[in-house]
């Protein structure tokens, strides 16, 4: 079942979203524009296709999102704490959580490299070091990648019909 989209950068919130008490909580709870910030906020900081899980690390991703979405709505709100807990509880797939794995393993490594070359004390086996990372982290990327497919073939299968097509947005997948 299909909850949201990113289409163009924006978040789509589909009705069965809405189904979901936390979410429902939220819409009821707020105006109409904070519920959307609130909600565009949950997707975009933890959908696995989101701009921003793709391209920043955990820490900088949610300052960003805090600062151009929820500027003026206070973060330790019950019900955006409540809705992303369970948005996290109803994603969390397996692959999922491969993939997280992995690219936070590559944000570790990343800053491994950028602070030793900072400290400008690069030795033969930090050089070593290096290259086994290189090595590694094609694999890694490749296993990203893979991981990326599984994950949206998963959500594809969920909002597939009878001869392949894809659920409209006013049909009620079987």
């Amino acid at each position: 079942m299909k909850y949201f989209d990113i289409l163009g950068g924006d978040v789509v919130i589909h009705a069965d979203a809405l189904a979901i008490p936390c979410f429902n909580d939220i819409w009821v709870n707020h105006k109409k524009d904070v519920a959307t910030r609130i909600i565009k906020y949950i997707v975009l900081n933890n959908h696995p296709k989101s701009p921003y899980v793709m391209s920043m690390s955990t820490e900088k991703r949610a300052e960003k999102l805090q600062e151009r979405l929820l500027n003026g709505i206070d973060i330790s709100n019950e019900y955006l704490v409540a809705a992303e807990a369970e948005y996290l509880e109803f994603t969390n797939t397996l692959s999922l959580q491969m993939l997280s794995g992995i690219r936070m393993g590559l944000e570790d490594m990343s800053a491994s490299l950028k602070a030793r070359k900072r400290s400008g004390e690069m030795s033969f086996r930090d050089m070593n070091d290096l290259l086994n990372m290189a090595s590694r982290a094609e694999k890694a990327i490749k296993s990203i990648q893979d991981l990326e497919q599984k994950v949206n073939a998963e959500e594809l299968g969920s909002s597939r019909v009878k001869g392949g097509n894809k659920v409209g947005y006013y049909e009620l997948p079987k």
